[in-house]
């Protein structure tokens, strides 16, 4: 449809017809798989103006704008349009999309919720493990499921004994149930038992690739003592402790004693009233900036904790600066140096405001003139040392006048 302005227009005709909102259709990309779900969604919702588009059309000629054939098509184009059209009418395959489309949202917000910029790193394992239950709850006893909460990933998926009865499992919104109780009254009840075959083998065999991801890594469940609501629990001191002797560059072997020490206060340390607990880089920097009468209450914590919130959680943040990186280095700044683009990339990725409500301090604008005064003279000095080394190389042995104009008298230079 994108290439043919007559297929788009023979397609908003169907649409209308249909009562269907005017929705281009969306393309899949290998570079952009979360689109997969808002694609799914899309076909859904244009399924039955597609259908009637693509019925309409004959399979061994090609229509004109009046509506007539024009001429014969090809081979390929004729299987091509086979193939489609035998897609549409399947309602298996309809049904499978409606169930794409609530089904593949459950992963989209879990990958949406880690490519935040705030440090989501110690939430990792509490949002795989609510995801994995939630796929369960999807096909598996209710019962299984809570006897099993300290071992989730314990539970057999493949047990009959452990799954739902095929009427109990979730298959996604109520269109689905229409759809599968009009072809159960048309005695089309193979069509309903394959697509239900489909949606368990799909909850099978995401729970089968859920569990090759590190839920038992102790760096990821270690880390989850940086969070405030976990203040005072049992699990918070050693958690701290592992992580320490882990990065043994943050925090020295001769520290680990008052990082104990410090620890021991944290569990039961009232922390004032507006501490924001929400923001976990607010809470530790209000934890590092508490103070007693001579220094500093937490300065080993605070130092562990300010690295442990840089740890990477995704990918998404590099992939933002690449894309950025090409927006700022265009054909018009190719020169620009490393050093350079490095000091912009920063600026433009860490301030969030707009570029005019920059209000510099009196210290950036001195640093600045002074900086500009010294490439100033840099240049002034190395044009200068080139403009001298070209008078030494160069010698006018002869000066001799041409007339060209009444008006203008120049001068052919003989050089050696």
């Amino acid at each position: 449809f994108k290439k043919s302005s007559k297929r788009q227009v023979g397609l908003e005709r169907m649409q209308d017809f249909c009562g269907i909102v005017h929705h281009k259709l969306l393309k899949p990309s290998d570079t952009r798989w979360l689109a997969m779900q808002q694609i799914s969604s899309r076909l859904a919702e244009q399924w039955d103006a597609l259908k009637a588009y693509f019925n309409s059309l004959p399979v061994d000629h090609e229509l004109n704008e009046e509506g007539q054939k024009s001429r014969k098509l090809d081979k390929y184009t004729k299987e091509k349009l086979c193939k489609i059209k035998s897609a549409l009418n399947n309602d298996r395959n309809r049904l499978c999309y409606l169930f794409l489309k609530q089904y593949l949202l459950k992963f989209t917000c879990f990958n949406q919720f880690f490519q935040t910029t705030r440090p989501v790193a110690y939430l990792t394992i509490s949002k795989l493990q609510s995801l994995y239950k939630d796929i369960l709850n999807c096909f598996i006893h209710p019962s299984i499921v809570n006897q099993s909460k300290a071992n989730l990933l314990g539970i057999d998926t493949t047990d009959p004994d452990n799954i739902m009865d095929r009427d109990s499992i979730w298959y996604g919104d109520s269109q689905v149930f229409d759809i599968c109780g009009e072809l159960e009254d048309n005695g089309q009840i193979d069509i309903v038992k394959e697509f239900q075959s489909i949606v368990l083998d799909s909850y099978q065999r995401s729970i089968q690739q859920m569990q090759t991801l590190p839920f038992d890594d102790e760096l990821i469940r270690d880390i989850q003592c940086l969070d405030p609501a976990k203040q005072g629990k049992e699990s918070v001191r050693p958690a701290f402790t592992k992580l320490a002797r882990h990065f043994p560059d943050v925090i020295p072997k001769g520290e680990l004693g008052k990082l104990d020490a410090e620890l021991r206060t944290y569990d039961t340390y009232d922390l004032p009233a507006d501490t924001d607990r929400d923001d976990v880089a607010k809470f530790w920097v209000t934890v590092g900036s508490i103070t007693d009468s001579v220094q500093k209450t937490f300065p080993i914590l605070f130092k562990l904790s300010r690295a442990l919130l840089i740890i990477p959680h995704g990918n998404a943040e590099s992939e933002q600066l690449f894309s950025r990186l090409s927006l700022l280095k265009t054909k018009f700044k190719s020169h620009m140096t490393g050093e350079t683009l490095n000091s912009v990339l920063a600026i433009n990725f860490n301030n969030q405001d707009e570029c005019y409500n920059f209000k510099p301090s009196r210290s950036v604008i001195e640093n600045a003139r002074r900086a500009t005064t010294a490439q100033n003279q840099r240049q002034k000095t190395h044009a200068d040392s080139d403009q001298e080394s070209d008078f030494e190389e160069v010698t006018v042995v002869e000066c001799r006048p041409t007339r060209q104009r009444k008006s203008k008298r120049n001068f052919d230079f003989v050089y050696e």
